[in-house]
């Protein structure tokens, strides 16, 4: 997930493109020092890679400094990757345009799953693949997504992840389906009840589609008048 970052005023004489010190000194060792943070001076830790991730997928930067760093991730044998660290770089690579390093990275989560007979993924796992899959198209690659995640835990299938499926039926033309999610699947449901952010997900979409949106947006008034 790319991290929220609180708003602060900047100070007499800041540059606007001043980094935090440890992200400059990651940022620097990695786009111009080979990728040896080592030789920089410092060794990173799980929690200096992630900022330096987040930073990535907040500007949409491009698979240079994204590779760089996964690079640095996979050398580093003091490293022992956290969930949180697995979600910043598929979510920087997400945002890189590169849905096929996502995946990877999803498959071989899924395989340790397997292998430990326990789940090692989270909903916010499945919400960063869903997002990916939404961005670039891949509407049959995350239907078999959620079969797989349904195989191995339903409790996965939260509000979470079903707004994000919603979005990416919706980005991927399937804005009928998309409304039979919300309607069909989410409602009856509590923990998945639709709220404001899904209805208007789905609304803001319909005005996009000439052939459903009007067809959409009556049968989201009639269900949630209090939300649209």
């Amino acid at each position: 997930r790319a991290a929220t970052h609180p708003r602060r005023e900047r100070q007499p004489g800041r540059r606007r493109d001043d980094r935090p010190p440890a992200l400059q000194r990651a940022r620097e060792a990695v786009e111009h020092r080979g990728g040896d943070m080592r030789h920089a001076g410092f060794h990173p830790s799980a929690q200096t890679y992630t900022v330096l991730l987040d930073y990535y997928a907040k500007v949409h930067a491009g698979l240079v400094g994204v590779r760089a760093t996964h690079a640095l991730i996979q050398r580093d044998v003091q490293l022992e990757p956290d969930l949180v660290l697995i979600h910043a770089l598929m979510n920087a690579y997400n945002y890189a345009g590169a849905p096929a390093q996502v995946l990877g990275i999803w498959d071989s989560l899924v395989v340790l799953c397997h292998n430990a007979s326990g789940t090692l993924v989270d909903d916010i796992t499945v919400t960063i693949v869903c997002d990916t899959c939404g961005r670039a198209g891949l509407l049959d690659v995350m239907r078999r997504v959620l079969d797989t995640v349904q195989d191995m835990d339903p409790a996965l299938m939260t509000k979470n992840v079903y707004d994000a499926w919603v979005e990416c039926l919706a980005r991927c033309g399937h804005l009928v389906e998309a409304m039979h999610v919300v309607l069909d699947e989410m409602r009856p449901h509590a923990h998945t009840m639709p709220d404001a952010k899904t209805v208007h997900t789905l609304l803001k979409f319909s005005q996009n589609d000439p052939e459903h949106g009007s067809h959409v947006r009556r049968a989201l008034q009639e269900a949630f008048p209090a939300l649209c």
